[in-house]
């Protein structure tokens, strides 16, 4: 699909069309969704929640299951997609994981976006919630 799709944000902005900022606000669409945020589409949510729980024991199911659908959710906003994802032991716990994940897409004029590079904007959605969720503080580097 042409990036130039825009997605609609329940905010001041209304819709986005560029590329990088699409790609901000769909990522961030994909944490905070919830699955049973409805009956009439069943199995048609993207959730990181949803997949978090269901392969909380599963390390390569949760690897594999994050490449399928982070591939097929951005695949519908972009020409081309890229998903690498990987686990490692966490150095400071060894009882917990590091999920890593790398996202790179492209709009229909062959350029590269990726996700890590746009998240390290400050005004990144993206940052904020990682720097709440592994610091409590989405300001720590500000």
């Amino acid at each position: 699909m042409s990036s130039l799709q825009p997605i609609p944000i329940l905010g001041t902005e209304g819709w986005i069309y560029t590329p990088a900022e699409k790609m901000d606000n769909l990522f961030m669409h994909f944490v905070e969704s919830y699955y049973s945020q409805t009956v009439t589409a069943t199995n048609a949510i993207y959730s990181f929640q949803r997949i978090l729980h269901d392969f909380r024991d599963n390390p390569i199911g949760l690897v594999n299951q994050l490449k399928t659908v982070l591939a097929t959710y951005f695949g519908g906003y972009y020409s081309e997609v890229n998903v690498e994802v990987d686990t490692i032991v966490n150095p400071k716990n060894a009882d917990s994981l590091i999920l890593r994940i790398y996202l790179t897409v492209k709009d229909e004029y062959g350029k590269e976006f990726n996700l890590a590079k746009i998240s390290s904007d400050l005004s990144s959605k993206t940052i904020r919630w990682a720097n709440i969720n592994n610091y409590g503080n989405e300001n720590i580097f500000a």
